[in-house]
């Protein structure tokens, strides 16, 4: 049995000056078992100098479903999320871990940086429209502004706090 992956990636698009995400590999089929790394890589680093805080989250959607907080601050896993799932790196370059892959793993999964505004949405193959909101941190919530887009608002997110 084969499951299905799609990796998105979240960018900062517009001035020349905005942190752009790539993110490998783009899509991924795994057996049960697996151990999946997805790698996120950011134009500029996105870690505070002065705090040491990492301002990079993980997200998995699932078909239907509104986009799931895996990690947040690069490395710490939100509650009630598996410990198959773990996050590391720091400055530009982070990775998500998926350990003992299960069937129920499938979906599409993205980064998110939250160290610098304005925040884009950029989709590679993104099968449903949002068509909801979401916060991603204290000052800051995603909404739809177009097809596959969406921008933020508000200031920066906090590296060390969940989104709500």
């Amino acid at each position: 049995m084969l499951i299905s992956f799609n990796f998105l990636f979240l960018a900062l698009a517009g001035s020349s000056g905005d942190i752009v995400l790539t993110q490998t590999p783009e899509s991924l089929a795994v057996s049960p078992g697996d151990t999946v790394t997805i790698r996120c890589k950011t134009s500029s680093s996105v870690t505070a100098s002065s705090s040491g805080n990492h301002y990079l989250n993980w997200y998995q959607q699932k078909p239907g479903q509104t986009p799931k907080l895996l990690i947040y601050a690069a490395s710490t896993l939100q509650s009630g999320v598996p410990d198959r799932f773990s996050g590391s790196g720091s400055s530009t370059d982070f990775t998500l871990t998926i350990s003992r892959v299960e069937a129920d793993d499938a979906g599409d999964y993205y980064c998110q940086q939250g160290y610098d505004t304005p925040w884009t949405v950029l989709e590679l193959s993104l099968k449903e429209v949002w068509t909801h909101f979401w916060k991603i941190g204290p000052f800051a919530a995603l909404s739809q502004t177009g097809s596959g887009n969406m921008t933020g608002a508000g200031g920066k997110q906090q590296g060390m706090d969940p989104p709500l």
